[in-house]
C-alpha cells in the first residue's frame, strides 16, 4: 500500500480481484479521503480498514452482505457517503444498527466533482429488490422478515413474485381493508402473514400464499370466512383469529363448526354477536338463516 507523504489522497481500487482490505491504521493512512472499490470481491470490512478521515466510500459490486454495527456507527457518525449498489445485503433481525442504518440510506448520492447524482437503492438478498417503503428487512434463522408493522399502510405492499427460499410479511397495526394484490400474495413463498388490527372484513383463497404456515388475522372486521378459505386455514399449523367480530349467518356453516370444534371461545362469541339465544348441543352447530332469522341447528 502506497504511503502518500504530505496532504490528502484519494485511492482508487476498482475492478480488481480485492477480496479483502489492509488496515489503514498505518501512519500516512489517516488522511485518505476517499477509497473506490467497486467491482472487487470484498466478503467483509471491519473499522480497522476504513481512513480515520475517510469521506467517500464506494463499495458497488462487491460480495458483501453485511457489516457489523462497529463500522456502521464508523460511517454514521462521520457521515461518510457511500454508494453499494450492486450488493444484496442480508443483514441479520439482531443487528439493529445495520437495519437502521441502511433503511435511512440515501436513494440517491451527489457526486460533486462528477456535478451529478447517482442512483443509490438498497436490494436485499432474496427479495430482489428493495425494501418496501417505511418497513424494514433482515433474516432471522435463515427467513427473510419483512416488517411493516404500524407504517400507515391502507394495501398490502407489493413485494417482488421472484422471492427466493422462506419469508415472513409482518402487516400488524395498519389500516389494511383487503389482501387484494392481484395474485401477488397467492403466488408467493410467504410461509408467516400476519395483519393483526387492520380493517379486513372478507378474505379469498386466492389472496392467500400457497405455502402459508401461520397465519394472524386477528383484531379485523370479519364476519365469516368462505368454506374454500375455511379448508384452507383448517390445514394449517398455525391459525390466530381471535376478536373478530364473527356472526352465525348458516351460509358459513363449515367455517362456524370449524370455530366449534378448534375454538370453541370464538364460537360461543360468534353466537352470542348473533343473538343466540337457545342452549346449542355441545356435539352440534347452531346458525340462523338469513330468511326467516330463526335458530337452526345442524348435528351432522
Amino acid at each position: 500500500m502506497p504511503i502518500p507523504i504530505v496532504g490528502s489522497s484519494v485511492y482508487h481500487f476498482e475492478n480488481n480481484s480485492l477480496t479483502q482490505l489492509p488496515n489503514f491504521s498505518s501512519e500516512g493512512l489517516d488522511n485518505v479521503l476517499q477509497l473506490h472499490l467497486a467491482n472487487n470481491k470484498l466478503t467483509s470490512l471491519s473499522v480497522e480498514q476504513l481512513p480515520q478521515n475517510l469521506t467517500w466510500l464506494d463499495i458497488r459490486n462487491n460480495s458483501l452482505n453485511s457489516i457489523d454495527s462497529k463500522v456502521v456507527e464508523f460511517l454514521k457518525n462521520r457521515e461518510i457517503n457511500i454508494l453499494q449498489t450492486g450488493i444484496k445485503w442480508r443483514p441479520s433481525c439482531e443487528n439493529k444498527d445495520l437495519i437502521s442504518y441502511l433503511s435511512n440510506l440515501k436513494k440517491y448520492v451527489k457526486i460533486e466533482f462528477w456535478h451529478d447524482s447517482i442512483d443509490n437503492p438498497v436490494f436485499y438478498e432474496r427479495l430482489n429488490g428493495p425494501c418496501p417503503t417505511d418497513c424494514t428487512c433482515c433474516f432471522e434463522d435463515n427467513q427473510l422478515l419483512v416488517n411493516c408493522t404500524g407504517t400507515g399502510y391502507y394495501t398490502v405492499p407489493k413485494l417482488s413474485n421472484l422471492i427466493i427460499g422462506d419469508s415472513s410479511l409482518l402487516l400488524e397495526d395498519n389500516r389494511i381493508l383487503s389482501l387484494s394484490t392481484t395474485g401477488f400474495l397467492r403466488n408467493s413463498t410467504i410461509k408467516e402473514l400476519n395483519v393483526k388490527n387492520n380493517y379486513i372484513n372478507e378474505i379469498h383463497l386466492d389472496e392467500l400464499p400457497v405455502n402459508l404456515t401461520l397465519l394472524d388475522i386477528r383484531e379485523n372486521h370479519l364476519k365469516a370466512l368462505d368454506d374454500d378459505v375455511t379448508d384452507f386455514i383448517a390445514h394449517l399449523p398455525q391459525i390466530r383469529l381471535s376478536d373478530n367480530p364473527w356472526q352465525c349467518n348458516c351460509k358459513y356453516l363449515k367455517f362456524l363448526n370449524y370455530l366449534r370444534k378448534t375454538n370453541p371461545i370464538e364460537y360461543k362469541a360468534a353466537l352470542k354477536n348473533c343473538n343466540v339465544q337457545e342452549d346449542c348441543p355441545d356435539h352440534c352447530t347452531c346458525c340462523k338463516n338469513d330468511s326467516d332469522r330463526k335458530t337452526s341447528i345442524k348435528c351432522n
